[in-house]
């Protein structure tokens, strides 16, 4: 019975340095390999229609170009978009040029990283093309109306 309580208490006080040891070397190992998120900088701003009183303009697609990269974004019911790039990609000073495109409206903004946020607000108009049409009727009305001025006044000069 003596052996039984001495092999006892040898497992006991093995499992009680073995749990301090566990103990007081965890800490170590989790902050020894830290996470760390690497520097963003990050471009934000608000997407008006420029024909409805400058109202927040939601689902446009915006497209922000900073250094060559690229992100994108869709506005949300507020008109604001939010993009972000790795510090290194768009490093403060860079040029930034935003684009957002809401059907046939489109409009652009351009802007320099000052900081780690950079707000860049992009107003769109309605950009659509006119009609050939419609171009050709007012040549043909322009030209229709010189021939007639030219008619009438070499008809005066007879």
């Amino acid at each position: 019975m003596t052996n039984t309580v001495r092999n006892l208490k040898s497992i006991l006080i093995s499992g009680a340095i073995a749990f301090a040891l566990v103990v007081l070397a965890l800490p170590a190992l989790v902050s020894a390999a830290p996470v760390t998120n690497p520097p963003r900088t990050e471009v934000t701003g608000y997407v008006t229609d420029a024909t409805n009183s400058n109202a927040p303009l939601s689902g446009a697609n915006v497209a922000v170009v900073c250094n060559g990269n690229t992100q994108n974004d869709i506005s949300d019911g507020d008109g604001a978009y939010l993009v972000s790039f790795l510090a290194a990609d768009c490093p403060v000073g860079s040029s930034i040029t935003v684009s957002a495109v809401s059907g046939s409206m489109s409009g652009s903004s351009a802007g320099t990283a000052s900081k780690v946020t950079t707000k860049l607000n992009v107003a769109v108009i309605d950009v659509a093309v006119p009609e050939i049409g419609m171009i050709a009727a007012i040549v043909a009305l322009a030209v229709g109306g010189g021939a007639i001025v030219y008619t009438r006044r070499k008809q005066a000069q007879l």
